[in-house]
């Protein structure tokens, strides 16, 4: 099976800042878990093409996006990569149910628009408005109206209650290295209060 995205030895330098990974993600729902500073938002601007990287190699389903050796650079409009920022396309004098049903014909999809609700867990939002929520919601939410559930996501986060609810695998940013990558349930362990925490990587 192809995988979905394939970064082989990725490299990209900013200032005193290096960004080094490689890492293979399936399909399906995986998170790119991090703290602030850990090079993150650098990451997506390589995958999307905002950012050119140093070395390495970048392959979606197959087709080679970017790579050092050859000087190949497909332009951030032929990647056919969609990103969703966390508030970008929610109208906010609509509560949370309005925006997910705003556009969609009475009926249509309806089992499918539950499962996304359970998925993304934002059954217990409809009723807010977006100015109400945090920022991950906003996002949750902004990925459902797109249907954005349906296709291969690689979804940005600090939370890891949002990984392991959300996510199948992750790939673990500190100071621009990757530490880990694996299903999120050998990586984050429960916290002694509700919720979870990343393992101790060794």
């Amino acid at each position: 099976m192809t995988p979905f995205l394939e970064l082989r030895g990725v490299a990209v330098r900013l200032g005193r800042f290096r960004l080094e990974i490689d890492a293979v993600l399936s399909d399906g729902w995986s998170a790119l878990f991090g703290p602030s500073g850990a090079g993150k938002t650098t990451l997506l601007e390589v995958i999307t093409g905002l950012r050119r990287p140093d070395a390495g190699r970048i392959i979606m389903n197959g087709h080679m996006l970017f790579d050092a050796a050859s000087k190949k650079n497909v332009p951030p409009r032929r990647r056919g990569i969609g990103y969703v920022p966390q508030d970008l396309a929610l109208f906010p004098h609509l509560t949370v149910r309005q925006n997910l049903n705003y556009g969609r014909p009475p009926g249509d999809g309806d089992e499918f628009f539950t499962g996304v609700l359970e998925r993304l867990e934002i059954g217990s939002l409809l009723a807010q408005k977006p100015d109400a929520l945090s920022g991950g919601e906003k996002q949750r939410v902004a990925l459902a109206r797109r249907d954005e559930f349906r296709v291969p996501t690689l979804y940005v986060t600090h939370s890891a209650d949002e990984a392991v609810a959300l996510c199948g695998r992750v790939v673990v940013l500190e100071a621009g290295r990757m530490m880990s990558e694996g299903a999120v349930h050998d990586l984050f362990v429960p916290r002694d209060s509700p919720g979870w925490r990343l393992r101790v990587l060794s």
